[in-house]
């Protein structure tokens, strides 16, 4: 007869409750598995090292975990920490200006606020595209890239912005690399403009928040009336062009209960490559608006619905906290090699913290650019600080099923709502939705211990 002793747990591995099953689920060997208590407390005992015989049906379980390396298998998938690495990003994110076209109702920079808008220095943003290529090209690398995003509308200040995306292009000949351009934006432009992107860079990801009554009243004209019908042509533009661009829309206490009508009307009208519904968390002009996020269980429940919408129709609608095939022990860039230059010239690991003025700043803000030097002066001891924020040193997340996924959730978020930095704001609304997500993979798939893809 086997002993346990004969087998040892080589995964990290969870037993999930979810409505009327128990989910075997092995993150780090991409593992999901309907299991039942006598698998459970197979493992339990297992993992506690106590000697005991192993009947035939147990035998049979650990003999599929082994198949799958679970059991008796190699190392774990080994996750980078940046904790421990050095400074050498190779990608940077210039925030081009806090002008803005729009008065959207919960904008966490207030953009376009400023009665003297300000354009970032041309020679700031340069010295940020040239660390990275040269990071790039020092660490073997062959591309490097830059973003476009910013306390405003990047695309507002659009000399600077195609000045850049050349500037960049020319510095990746000039080294023999590849730059791989994006642009986060509210899609009110020119249509001469939304060309001129769709042509010259890579990607974007364009805010939409949803139905077009919706969309008018979270995210208004500078001027008034709506914005909805200028995004729209954009969106027509980046569609006759085969541009890749995703679909960000932020949920409210207004919209949230059309998030399955959203999917509907998304795939319908334009060609995103992804949707993602992320709920408001309040900040910057909520203070005077009085918008407002839903309720963690009316969150949950219109995004499952939503879910199942685009399953049908053959989509992914994502939450920021929730990936089954991306995992990472870090949330976020501000908490990893974030490198963003302002419109100011500060360098910030976190795009909330846009300025030395803004909730946080003296924690984010890590350097400026110095024009008597023509380059960077870094305090990168609170960067390092702030890269200490990962799941090895995160007691709340050790035992969480979801902390590959959320990885601690956004460390703004969590100074904003009084929660420090040790812990995230949305778990249960993770832990809802993943428990949501592991359940369709057991039922739609063979419910032995297998390696399972994500359900599209």
């Amino acid at each position: 007869m086997a002993r346990s002793t004969d087998f040892r747990l080589t995964s990290e591995v969870f037993v999930v409750p979810h409505e009327d099953m128990l989910i075997l689920y092995a993150p780090l060997k991409g593992v999901v598995a309907r299991a039942n208590h006598a698998t459970a407390t197979l493992l339990r005992d297992l993992q506690a090292g106590v000697p005991f015989d192993v009947g035939d049906d147990d035998l049979d379980v650990l003999r599929s975990l082994e198949r799958v390396g679970v059991v008796n298998g190699g190392p774990d998938l080994e996750l980078t920490v940046h904790e421990f690495g050095a400074f050498a990003p190779t990608h940077v994110t210039l925030f081009l200006t806090d002008a803005c076209n729009l008065r959207c109702l919960y904008c966490y920079a207030r953009g376009g606020d400023n009665p003297r808008p300000v354009v970032i220095p041309t020679d700031a943003a340069r010295a940020g595209i040239d660390l990275v290529a040269a990071n790039a090209r020092a660490n073997g690398a062959d591309a490097f890239s830059v973003g476009f995003h910013g306390a405003g509308e990047p695309t507002v200040a659009w000399n600077a912005l195609t000045s850049l995306v050349e500037y960049a292009q020319g510095k990746a000949e000039e080294l023999g690399l590849r730059v791989a351009c994006s642009t986060c934006t509210n899609g009110v432009m020119p249509a001469e403009h939304a060309r001129w992107l769709a042509q010259n860079t890579h990607t974007a990801t364009v805010s939409v928040d949803g139905l077009p009554e919706h969309h008018d009243r979270q995210r208004p004209r500078a001027g008034g009336g709506g914005s909805f019908e200028d995004v729209r042509r954009t969106l027509r533009v980046f569609d006759d062009s085969g541009f890749f661009y995703a679909i960000r829309a932020t949920i409210t206490d207004q919209n949230v209960h059309t998030m399955a009508e959203m999917v509907e009307f998304f795939d319908r009208e334009f060609r995103a490559g992804d949707l993602q519904f992320d709920p408001l968390i309040p900040a910057g002009r909520c203070a005077e608006t009085g918008c407002r996020g839903p309720s963690d269980e009316t969150y949950i429940r219109e995004y499952v619905r939503a879910y199942e919408v685009a399953r049908r129709r053959n989509r992914m609608v994502g939450f920021s906290c929730l990936s089954f095939t991306s995992l990472k022990t870090f949330y976020c860039c501000a908490v990893s090699d974030g490198f963003t230059v302002t419109h100011d010239g500060h360098v910030t690991a976190c795009f909330e913290a846009c300025g030395p003025d803004r909730p946080y700043a003296d924690l984010f803000i890590y350097g400026r650019y110095n024009p008597e030097s023509r380059a960077f002066d870094f305090e990168l001891e609170r960067l390092r600080r702030l890269q200490r924020r990962h799941i090895h040193n995160l007691p709340y997340c050790r035992d969480c099923f979801c902390k590959y996924m959320c990885s601690g959730d956004c460390p703004m978020h969590s100074l904003k709502l009084g929660y420090g930095m040790e812990r995230g704001v949305r778990c249960a609304i993770t832990q809802a939705l993943a428990r949501h997500r592991l359940a369709t993979l057991v039922r739609e798939y063979r419910p032995d211990a297998a390696r399972c893809r994500e359900v599209q």
